[in-house]
């Protein structure tokens, strides 16, 4: 499992948590010059592979390039989970089948890559309430998602747009802070599942060869952003400048908080995650 981490100490204990009990048995990470901690916990996992890289995040193409590097190193790995720290791996079956045979049915199927969702999810209070146990539960602080609002579509001319992906709009930003979006804002497909060698990543939600990213997503990605540590993330980003379109999101969501700390996302349309199986009845993920 391959994932780029920048001062994500929050996230860390629930991340692991939750892929090992999946199945994951090594973990590799790219730290990009954490300084909360988060090396020194990752060096202390026994389970863990921690590189380090000081260099531009933009220049290494939002990290894609330091996870082909990776992917080429681990390229005798059955399968490759490639996510982010705040995410969270569900598909059908789960949490009772693990990784392993997920990935040989969607191998046995004929798949080189498998498509994911990003689900964002958030708790039942003010977003800057939420907050993760002792044990740092983020689904237990942030159990609810979107019922409804979500489109998936493939972009009609995703030559032209420079769009190769699924244009996948939806959930509580769009639906509280960004109600009507434009078309590029289609962001939630990503390709996270990589079941063979020699594919590479072109940003890190789209891989080479591009006909692949246009699959059916058959897995979730459980996206806990909004909660308490939302306040010093928002900053981080700022510093930063990491993406044009990430820092213009969340320059969004921080005028919101910023406007009204008592902000939450719950709505009547929210609904408590109790398993994957609620997300194909949505229509968000297939069999």
């Amino acid at each position: 499992m391959i994932a780029a981490v920048r001062d994500e100490i929050t996230h860390l204990p629930h991340f692991l948590r939750h892929h090992r009990a999946a199945g994951v048995r090594r973990f590799a990470f790219i730290d990009n010059g954490s300084v909360d901690g988060t090396l020194p916990y990752l060096r202390a996992q026994p389970d863990c592979d921690v590189y380090r890289h000081r260099g531009d995040f933009l220049l290494s193409a939002a990290s894609a390039v330091w996870r082909n590097l990776l992917l080429e190193r681990y390229a005798s790995a059955g399968w490759c989970l490639s996510i982010d720290a705040d995410e969270a791996a569900v598909y059908p079956g789960w949490p009772a089948r693990g990784l392993d045979d997920f990935a040989a049915t969607m191998r046995a199927s004929g798949r080189r890559v498998v498509n994911s969702i990003m689900v964002d999810m958030y708790g039942p209070g003010p977003v800057l309430n939420a907050n993760p146990g002792p044990d740092g539960d983020l689904l237990a602080a942030c159990p609810l998602f979107d019922s409804d609002g979500y489109t998936i579509e493939i972009p009609p001319d995703w030559r032209g747009d420079r769009f190769p992906r699924l244009n996948i709009r939806g959930g509580p930003e769009m639906r509280a802070i960004r109600p009507r979006p434009r078309p590029e804002f289609g962001w939630l497909a990503k390709m996270a599942l990589v079941l063979e060698p020699g594919i590479l990543y072109r940003d890190p939600h789209t891989v080479f060869p591009f006909e692949l990213n246009f699959d059916e997503p058959r897995m979730a990605l459980l996206h806990f952003r909004f909660f308490s540590a939302i306040a010093a993330k928002l900053a981080r980003i700022h510093e930063r400048r990491a993406t044009p379109g990430a820092v213009a999101a969340y320059d969004l969501v921080a005028a919101q908080l910023q406007a009204d700390p008592g902000f939450s996302f719950a709505y009547p349309g929210s609904v408590e995650f109790r398993s994957p199986e609620q997300l194909v009845e949505q229509g968000l993920i297939s069999l």
